[in-house]
């Protein structure tokens, strides 16, 4: 069902790039820059809707951060498409949620609430190497 889920939402992302008429999957300069200077912002604006729900200023609701939430999301898969990984971003998902789950077995909580993994945990980047690779 997460398959599903996220493809479909990389599905709707590539609809509003192609509806646009931007160079999809083709690894194009212009676009990531795009999508990179999105990502930015969109993130600021995520921060400052959480920042400003916390703080009930500026009367930011729920809804509010959810939208910025979905808006991350949104420029998020639209980097993964300029990057041509959008076949590949739900197995490398699932890779490093399995990572990080093996995490807490040995890992510790810093003093931010941060699952720290242990020295010895092996690192998920040889497998997400192998799936970029080899499909």
């Amino acid at each position: 069902m997460t398959i599903m889920k996220t493809r479909f939402e990389i599905d709707k992302v590539l609809e509003f790039w192609k509806a646009r008429n931007e160079k999809v999957g083709e690894h194009d300069q212009p676009e990531l820059n795009l999508a990179y200077r999105l990502f930015e912002e969109e993130s600021c604006e995520l921060l400052d809707s959480i920042e400003d729900y916390i703080g009930k200023e500026n009367d930011v609701e729920l809804e509010d951060v959810l939208k910025e939430l979905c808006d991350v999301v949104y420029v998020v898969h639209a980097i993964t498409i300029a990057l041509g990984l959008e076949d590949k971003f739900t197995a490398a998902f699932n890779l490093v949620h399995e990572n990080n789950m093996q995490k807490i077995a040995n890992g510790t909580v810093n003093e931010y609430g941060k699952l720290v993994k242990s020295p010895d945990h092996p690192s998920v980047l040889p497998a997400l190497k192998g799936l970029i690779n080899n499909g």
